[in-house]
């Protein structure tokens, strides 16, 4: 388990400044934060509903954030809107590369990871069909 001292270092605010608003007049969320909550997030596969209810009410999220147990959390567009800057602004790989580097520190990750990736492509109907899908069976049927 991680301690206080990594769970506050891992992001730093500064490490957004090209995608984060300081000055737009409302109290800001630390980007830093919202990062943490987007790994959270993955991590649980949850939705952004989801995501930003266990902020607001999962001890175990609270302690993970760093944040007061009467913390309210944020509205969730706030995740759409930091999730479009850190693409338009090429931090996603950051965030990556950041995790990949606290894994190694906490030992969940040792030494050099090598990745395979298949990429055969994909071809035909997906295991749930489409409206197109459905159509083109049922015409299929009344032809034949």
């Amino acid at each position: 388990m991680l301690g206080k001292e990594e769970r506050q270092t891992s992001f730093f605010d500064t490490d957004f400044v090209c995608a984060h608003l300081i000055d737009n007049g409302r109290p800001s969320v630390p980007p830093a934060r919202i990062t943490k909550v987007l790994i959270l997030q993955y991590y649980e596969h949850l939705s952004d509903r989801k995501a930003l209810k266990n902020v607001r009410f999962n001890i175990q999220w609270k302690y993970a954030l760093c944040v007061p147990i009467d913390y309210e959390g944020f509205d969730r567009s706030l995740l759409v809107y930091f999730r479009a800057r850190l693409l338009a602004n090429n931090k996603e790989k950051m965030v990556f590369k950041k995790t990949l580097e606290l894994a190694r520190k906490a030992g969940l990750l040792k030494g050099e990871i090598d990745q395979v990736i298949d990429s055969t492509p994909m071809l035909g109907a997906a295991a749930v069909k489409d409206t197109y899908e459905l159509l083109r069976d049922g015409i299929r049927k009344i032809l034949s």
